[in-house]
């Protein structure tokens, strides 16, 4: 049987501008380390899914602790990640000994961890200092990836791990992990993020949807600070994206920038602040936090750290240095309203039709949460129609339109190399290549078409039996010399 095999050796082809792979092409939409548009957690994405440690982390690059002090059923387990509220969790002489392991510094890491300790150092109360003979203290190691716990692991004695594996070396991914290490969660995370952001959930990769879940209010502080779009907590506008698609955009501005890769926003110093309490004595009690929210049973809590290596200068201070105080709440503020809040859309059903167009559909609840105390319902439609597109019913047996997202017939040569395809509609992006729009009925996609760049690139593109005497193909290049079938 004959099969057709492309290759094209382009000497002047167009040049290309980064452009996503199809859908379905492993690796594909995924952001490129070298785009300056990245947020540092975007960087830390790519990095970790390279790797392949992802799976195991939570939100990407947290690394969840197994604590005895906390029961491991899954409510709780939930809760136990929520834990910033928790004084216990904070380094509470505000000072975090630490250690950078001999390769970090051979590959010259180090100057890039001093960067983001002088950030600290300029702008906080918090101090990274050089570890003596401290009970606890954070290694800055060269593991696979890059990641860290949230706060201190108070219930243990030893280093606690922040990983800068290869490609980590950024300020600003240094500064991100250094956040988690002291008590930081994820922005985009928070109980109340709903007001601010508006969560694509049709575009998060499968499987990745929990990443996007809400942090448990009774167990988050948010330090009387607003929702922070700015912070270099918060994720970009693509995380975990399948398509390259936004997964998490701004209420009211979808341009909005979220997340950044430089350095604290002003509402991250402002929280670190007040978190450890910069304000207050540098010894003894602190101030005590504000009351919390009112829990199941309408009681609230509010504590204070000793911030003294003696805990004889607090008295009441529990072992970690902690004193809590419980109330009752009012019926004010127990009782008062809870508005709704539209919960995630279901998966779209099937298409309505198995060729040609037809429509589907997706529901939601109004359970993210439930209107509570005469809150307001949800406002909005429960349910969405979309329109869906089949294969062809006039098609044949080997004919293919590509409007399904694959190849059909056709096959990659090299099953290791993956070459960057990219369906367009109309002309192609750069002048003089590829056809002006489909051939064929001139409703669908135009082209697939591959973009490569100076200097010489060759490439085996595709192979495909052929079982049709009719083909079509559009080429553009200055030497087809190569082009063989």
């Amino acid at each position: 049987m004959l099969a057709i095999v492309m290759i094209l050796s382009l000497i002047q082809a167009s040049l290309g501008r980064g452009i996503p792979i199809l859908s379905d092409i492993p690796g594909d939409n995924r952001p490129q380390l070298d785009d300056s548009n990245l947020t540092a957690l975007e960087i830390i994405d790519v990095i970790n899914q390279e790797v392949d440690i992802e799976p195991g982390l939570f939100e990407g690059d947290i690394v969840l602790s197994p604590n005895p002090d906390e029961s491991s059923s899954s409510d709780q387990e939930r809760e136990k990640r929520n834990a910033q509220r928790l004084r216990r969790y904070i380094w509470t002489a505000k000072i975090v000994p630490y250690q950078i392991s001999d390769i970090l510094k051979q590959e010259g890491y180090e100057q890039t961890i001093q960067e983001a300790i002088n950030q600290f150092t300029q702008h906080t109360c918090v101090k990274w200092k050089p570890r003596e003979n401290e009970e606890r203290w954070v290694t800055f190691e060269k593991q696979s990836g890059c990641f860290s716990s949230v706060g201190m692991k108070y219930w243990v004695t030893g280093s606690q791990t922040i990983s800068l594996g290869r490609g980590c070396n950024h300020r600003g991914v240094t500064m991100h992990e250094m956040m988690h290490a002291i008590g930081f969660w994820h922005e985009q995370s928070r109980y109340d993020r709903d007001q601010y952001v508006e969560i694509m959930w049709e575009n998060i990769e499968p499987g990745k949807e929990h990443n996007f879940d809400k942090y448990n209010n009774e167990r988050i502080d948010y330090l009387n600070e607003v929702y922070d779009t700015g912070s270099i907590m918060h994720y970009g506008k693509t995380s975990f994206s399948i398509n390259g698609q936004p997964t998490i955009q701004a209420i009211g501005d979808p341009n909005t920038e979220l997340g950044q890769r430089d350095g604290f926003s002003k509402t991250d110093i402002a929280q670190i602040n007040a978190l450890y309490d910069c304000s207050g004595p540098s010894n003894g009690w602190s101030s005590w936090t504000d009351f919390g929210p009112c829990n199941g049973q309408c009681r609230h809590i509010r504590q204070r750290f000793c911030a003294s290596h003696d805990l004889n200068n607090c008295p009441g201070a529990d072992s970690y240095g902690i004193q809590s105080q419980t109330e009752q709440c009012s019926d004010e503020k127990c009782y008062a309203p809870i508005d709704g809040h539209w919960g995630k859309w279901s998966s779209w059903s099937s298409c309505s039709v198995s060729c040609d167009e037809g429509t589907y559909t997706r529901t939601r609840q109004c359970n993210d949460p439930q209107p509570k105390n005469g809150g307001k319902d949800c406002d909005g439609d429960y349910e969405q129609v979309g329109e869906c597109v089949m294969r062809g019913c006039h098609l044949g047996p080997y004919d293919c339109e590509f409007e399904m997202g694959g190849l059909c017939h056709w096959t990659f040569c090299d099953t290791n190399k993956y070459p960057r395809w990219y369906r367009h509609d109309g002309p192609t992006g750069s002048s003089g290549t590829g056809p002006a729009g489909d051939h064929t009925s001139g409703s669908g996609k135009a082209s697939n078409h591959l973009e490569l760049t100076r200097p010489l690139s060759f490439v085996i593109l595709c192979c495909f039996h052929v079982l049709s005497d009719e083909f079509y193909q559009n080429l553009n290049s200055n030497d087809f010399s190569l082009l063989h079938k």
